[in-house]
This record gives structure tokens, C-alpha cells and sequence, in this order.
């Protein structure tokens, strides 16, 4: 049987792809250890390789919860999250994980403006397609590693030489309820309270948790088993270590509405269906309801039934 190609971002290669990477943790690991010894600065570039070695352990451990989000939920979570009132690591699904982009999000800048550096010295100013998280949840902070796959470098250029090319890493703070710092809550920066989020990094992590909220609602979202081997449904025989969880979102619900609608008094006459965007609302519950929880409201198509479509709003495919 042939290889799979690791530069291939799909369902089956990431198991590899993963692998690959932890190989490369521990490379630069190894960089950092020698040039401690070598070149000086030892307690930084030690701590970078605990970090580094840390990566690895995460990226080889089987167990790792893999998640894959389609080009289509993709672009639902990123709409969903331009509003997204609470940004908290309360919402991700398992304490630590990697979480996959088909097709990537949209391109984060380079770090401070001055660029990232590639494995030939050279530097990369343009924007880079994130197509991965891992992420590690810990008693005080919630660590999170944002890559690129490779098939997103621009002009095919490196930052390493594995599939996946590290962006960014993040260690960031949070209360007992999970919620992190942003850039709009006031408080300063300080070193024992770690870096806020905003700008690029904010919205990044802010999709982050729009997906992991809707990937967790079954009426948003269906569960099954595929055979990392092949992306196919999960034979009996196969090892249950080698699944991954791939995530499609269910069709648009149609929600038919009478051709007169009188409900304000006024009496509307709809000749078309149009699509309703997702939103989050505010939802009451609890006794007398009389307390609050975030709710994602998923989108559905209005109007009578037959009416044609209206085109004047985006159309999200979704795949069951």
C-alpha cells in the first residue's frame, strides 16, 4: 500500500501529521538544549526546550482528542463569532486537544510587525492562514499552539521542516470561571497576569470558542466515528485508537412563514424565502427563569413554503 503524503490536510493524514510534528518539537528542543550549552542565555532557551519537548508529548500521545472542522462550519463559527459575547476557555470540549481547519482562517499578521523567520533565514512579512490549534488547559492558564500547514505557507516558505509551522504560542491566564483577559476589560499587563487578548489573537481564539460551543450542540452538530486510515466510517476491526471525530454541520432548517404576515400590525406580503443568520442570544432558564446562559441560535431559511430564494444573503452549504 502506497504512503499517505503527509502534505495532504485532511481527516486521515492527521494522525501523521501530528506525529511528524512531535518529531519536530523535539528537534528544535534538541536546538535550543545545544545552543544553551554552546551560545549562553541557558535558562531561556532551557525553559524553550521543556516547552518545545512538553509539544511533543501532547502531539504523540494517542489519546490526544482530534477534532476537524469543515470548510462550511468554518465559515459558520467565524460568522458566529464576530459577536461571540463571552470569550472563555469554559466552552472547549476536552482539557487539551487539537482542533483542525480545512482550508485555514483568515490570514493572522506577523508577530510585533516584524516577521516570522524561515528555516533558511529569510523572514516572511505577509499574512499566514492559521489550519490548526492545540490547545492545554491547566489549573491557572490555558495554553494554546497556532499552526499553519504547510499547503498555507506563502511562496511555499518554511518556519519548519514539518507539515505543520508554528505561528504563535500562547499561555494565557484565566479566572476560576475560565474567562480570559481581552484588551477591553481594563486591566493591565503585568507579568504575573500574562499577556490580554486583542487584536488578531483575540479573534483567532474567539472562533476558537464559536466552534468548540457549536461543535458540542447536537442540534448544530452530528458525531461520528472515521477510520483515520482511510476517512471512511469506522470498521469493527479497526483500532479504536486510530479514530478521529470529524464533525459535519446539519442542512439549513426551513421555517415556513405565511405569505401575510400581520404579527406588527402592518400586513407584509413575502414573495421570496430568505436565510436567517446564526446569532447568539441571552437564553433564560433556572427558576422563575430568572438566569442567563449564552445561546447559539443556528441559522434557518424564512419565508413561504415554494417561494424562490432570495440571493441577496450569503448561502451556507451545509454538509450532513
Amino acid at each position: 500500500m502506497a504512503r499517505r503524503r503527509r502534505d495532504t490536510w485532511s481527516v486521515p493524514s492527521l494522525p501523521g501529521v501530528l506525529r511528524a510534528n512531535a518529531r519536530e518539537c523535539e528537534r528544535f528542543a534538541a536546538i535550543q538544549e545545544q545552543a544553551a550549552a554552546q551560545r549562553g542565555d541557558a535558562a531561556r532557551r532551557l525553559s524553550l526546550a521543556r516547552g518545545y519537548r512538553h509539544e511533543a508529548e501532547l502531539c504523540r500521545d494517542e489519546t490526544l482528542p482530534l477534532f476537524w472542522v469543515t470548510a462550511e462550519m468554518a465559515q459558520v463559527a467565524l460568522d458566529a463569532s464576530q459577536d461571540l459575547p463571552v470569550i472563555s476557555s469554559a466552552v472547549a470540549p476536552t482539557k487539551r486537544g487539537f482542533l483542525a481547519v480545512a482550508g485555514g482562517l483568515p490570514p493572522l499578521p506577523p508577530p510585533e510587525r516584524r516577521g516570522w523567520d524561515t528555516i533558511t533565514g529569510g523572514q516572511i512579512t505577509d499574512g499566514i492562514s492559521p489550519s490548526g490549534l492545540l490547545w492545554e488547559a491547566t489549573g491557572s492558564h490555558f495554553r494554546v499552539t497556532i499552526y499553519a500547514h504547510e499547503t498555507e505557507m506563502p511562496a511555499g516558505r518554511r518556519l519548519a521542516t514539518g507539515p505543520l509551522q508554528e505561528l504563535v504560542s500562547l499561555s494565557l491566564p484565566h479566572d476560576h470561571n475560565g474567562v480570559w483577559e481581552t484588551a477591553n476589560t481594563g486591566a493591565q499587563d503585568t507579568a504575573e497576569a500574562g499577556p490580554r487578548l486583542q487584536g488578531t489573537y483575540l479573534s483567532v481564539m474567539a472562533w476558537a470558542c464559536s466552534a468548540w460551543h457549536l461543535m458540542m450542540m447536537p442540534s448544530v452538530a452530528q458525531r461520528r466515528s472515521l477510520d483515520s486510515r482511510t476517512g471512511g466510517e469506522t470498521r469493527p476491526e479497526a483500532a479504536t485508537e486510530r479514530s478521529v471525530t470529524h464533525i459535519d454541520l446539519r442542512p439549513l432548517r426551513q421555517v415556513t412563514t405565511p405569505a401575510e404576515d400581520t404579527a406588527d400590525g402592518d400586513e407584509r406580503r413575502y414573495r421570496h424565502r430568505w436565510v436567517v443568520r446564526g446569532h447568539w442570544v441571552q437564553q433564560p432558564y433556572g427558576p422563575a427563569q430568572s438566569l442567563r446562559r449564552v445561546q447559539w441560535r443556528e441559522s434557518y431559511i424564512k419565508g413561504p413554503a415554494g417561494a424562490p430564494l432570495s440571493r441577496s444573503r450569503p448561502v451556507n452549504v451545509w454538509r450532513r
